[in-house]
């Protein structure tokens, strides 16, 4: 008898474990499952995932000239007198605004927005050319599906890139205010 129900309760657990990973929630360890995030039987979201990865660390890399505008700008600002380095007067007028050194940087990942753009827009035409379940995903009681299947990956590299574009960001700012001499903070 305790057997049984032993089995029965084995059954029961292994029941729900299917049903939770069929739809989608968190099972076995995983914390993210790519395969919610892209259409059903897509097989290119790890090629997705790695050109995303390269065109915002590109980005990134190129906007690496921030700290090169920034050590001629704080080197503008001092004048040598014999071998003492000497704030100038007017170096609050030297002074360039952060806005300034940064202007065009995040342009860079312009290219990485408009990869995931893209790959929101093949995701649906994937559902035409390759499974031909466009019809399929229309008829399905559950409206968003279709739609969350083309855009939930490209949107969560968006917010991702935006993420980490806005962490860049605050560190150029520290490190923008560390380099200022005390005369000039704003």
């Amino acid at each position: 008898m305790k057997a049984q129900g032993r089995m029965e309760e084995k059954n029961r657990m292994e029941d729900n474990n299917e049903i939770r990973e069929r739809s989608g929630h968190v099972g076995r360890g995983k914390l993210w499952k790519p395969e919610s995030c892209f259409p059903p039987g897509y097989e290119h979201w790890e090629q997705e995932r790695n050109g995303a990865v390269f065109l915002l660390g590109a980005g990134i890399v190129l906007s690496l000239r921030f700290f090169g505008r920034l050590y001629r700008m704080v080197k503008s600002l001092y004048l040598y007198v014999g071998q003492e380095r000497v704030l100038r007067e007017d170096a609050r007028e030297m002074l360039i605004s952060f806005r300034g050194l940064t202007q065009g940087h995040w342009g860079l990942c312009v290219p990485f927005f408009l990869f995931l753009i893209i790959m929101a827009f093949w995701h649906y035409f994937y559902y035409f050319h390759r499974t031909k379940s466009i019809y399929l995903m229309r008829r399905l009681p559950a409206r968003g599906v279709l739609a969350a299947s083309c855009i939930r990956g490209p949107l969560l590299g968006m917010a991702a890139g935006a993420a980490v574009l806005g962490l860049l960001q605050l560190l150029y700012y520290e490190v923008y205010l560390l380099a200022l001499p005390k005369g000039c903070l704003p």
